[in-house]
């Protein structure tokens, strides 16, 4: 997850390897700057399968779910 507006995704926050189907996780990342709504968030899943949400409004969001 990162800025919108930003080149670099940072560390992997979602703090496991693994988060299997049917789980979820509830993430508090500390890269928020405030006045910053608009995020970008990417997924990698177990079988190497992928997907990116882009310019995520994080101000008026509060659940993200991904279906890998």
């Amino acid at each position: 997850m990162a800025p919108s507006d930003s080149d670099d995704w940072g560390d992997d926050i979602l703090g496991r390897d693994v988060l299997n189907p049917g789980e979820s996780v509830f993430i508090r990342f500390l890269r928020y700057e405030p006045g910053q709504c608009l995020y970008d968030i990417s997924v990698v899943g177990k079988d190497g399968a992928e997907g990116t949400l882009t310019r995520v409004n994080l101000c008026a969001t509060e659940t993200v779910t991904f279906s890998l």
